[in-house]
C-alpha cells in the first residue's frame, strides 16, 4: 500500500511528466541547458526515488507470501501436484530476485550519475587543438550514458509481469482444480477468487507485451502501459488480496483440521484392511494360548 501510494506520488509531482518543464522536443534535440535543469529536477528527488525502489521490491516479496500460503494449501502440504506448486516458487522466486537486482542497479546508476554531475560536464573538449566554451557536449553524452543505464532494467521489469502472470495462471487451474475435488465439509477457495486471478493474470500479461512493444512506438505503448499499471496495482491486485484475507483464515483453519484427521484415518483403515498391523499381531498372539487351552 505505502509502495502504491508513492507510485501515485511520483507520476503526479511533475503533473505527470518526467520532468519538471518537459519538453520532447528539447529533449529530442539534446540540449544541453534544458539537459542541465532535467538533470537538476531529477536529483532534487534522489531520495524519494531510492525509497520507491527499494519499497517496490520489498512489496513484490511481501505479494508472493500470500501466494505462496495459497500454493502451500492447494498442494495439501506438498503431497499433491508438486511440480505445479514448484513451478510456482521458483518462478515467483525469479520475479522476486529480478525486482530486487534492478532496483539495485537503478539506485546505484543514479548515485553514480549525482556525482558524475558535480563534474564540470558543460565544456569539453571539441576536436584535438580547439576548445569551445560551453559546447555540451559533455552534457550530452552524459545524458545518453544515463539513459541506457537506467533502460538496461527495462526488460527486468518486463519480465516480473511475465512471472506474475505465470504464476496467477497456474493458480487459477490450481484452485479450480481443488474447488471441484474438495471433500464433504471442507473449505477451499472460491471461484471468484480463482476468477479475479484470472484476471490480473492476463492484465499482467498484456502489461509485459506492452513494455516490450514500447522499443516500437515509445509514446503509445508507455501510455498503454501505464493505464493496465494502474488497473493491476490499484484495483484487482488489492480486491484479490481482501478477498484472500477474508478466506485464508478458515481456509487454514480447514486445511489444519483435516492434516490432523488423516493420521487417524490410516489407523482405522489398517484395522479394517486384511494386512496384518501390529496391533493385530498382538491381539492374535493373545488369542492363540486361549483356543489351546479350549482345546485341551
Amino acid at each position: 500500500l505505502v509502495a502504491n501510494i508513492l507510485v501515485i506520488v511520483e507520476m503526479l509531482r511533475f503533473g505527470g511528466k518526467p520532468t519538471s518543464g518537459y519538453s520532447y522536443l528539447k529533449w529530442t534535440q539534446l540540449d544541453p541547458d534544458y539537459l542541465k535543469m532535467t538533470f537538476e529536477s531529477r536529483t532534487s528527488w534522489l531520495i524519494f526515488d531510492d525509497l520507491l525502489s527499494c519499497l517496490s521490491s520489498i512489496s513484490l516479496f511481501a505479494l508472493f507470501l500470500p501466494i505462496f500460503q495459497v500454493s502451500w494449501i492447494l498442494s495439501r502440504g506438498g503431497k499433491h501436484r508438486i511440480v505445479r506448486h514448484l513451478s510456482i516458487f521458483l518462478i515467483a522466486l525469479a520475479g522476486g530476485l529480478g525486482e530486487l537486482m534492478a532496483s539495485l542497479m537503478v539506485i546505484g546508476a543514479r548515485t553514480a550519475a549525482h556525482r558524475i554531475n558535480s563534474s564540470p560536464l558543460d565544456n569539453w573538449m571539441s576536436g584535438d587543438t580547439k576548445y569551445y566554451e560551453d559546447d555540451g557536449v559533455g552534457r550530452r553524452v552524459f545524458e545518453i550514458v544515463y539513459l541506457m543505464a537506467i533502460g538496461s532494467t527495462t526488460w527486468v521489469d518486463a519480465f516480473e509481469w511475465l512471472c506474475l502472470s505465470l504464476v496467477f495462471m497456474i493458480l487459477y487451474f490450481e484452485m479450480k482444480t481443488s474447488h471441484t475435488l474438495k471433500r464433504e465439509g471442507e473449505i477451499t477457495f472460491e471461484p471468484c477468487l480463482a476468477t479475479l486471478g484470472l484476471v490480473i493474470s492476463y492484465f499482467a500479461f498484456f502489461e509485459f507485451l506492452a513494455q516490450l512493444a514500447r522499443a516500437a512506438s515509445w509514446n503509445l505503448w508507455t501510455t498503454v502501459s501505464f493505464y493496465m499499471l494502474i488497473t493491476n496495482l490499484f484495483i484487482l491486485l488489492p480486491c484479490w488480496l481482501v478477498l484472500l484475507g477474508g478466506s485464508l483464515p478458515q481456509i487454514r483453519t480447514s486445511f489444519q483440521n483435516r492434516q490432523e484427521e488423516m493420521p487417524l484415518r490410516e489407523v482405522d483403515s489398517s484395522l479394517t484392511d486384511g494386512a496384518p498391523t501390529s496391533l493385530s499381531s498382538d491381539l492374535l498372539l493373545l488369542q492363540t494360548p486361549r483356543n489351546e487351552d479350549t482345546q485341551r
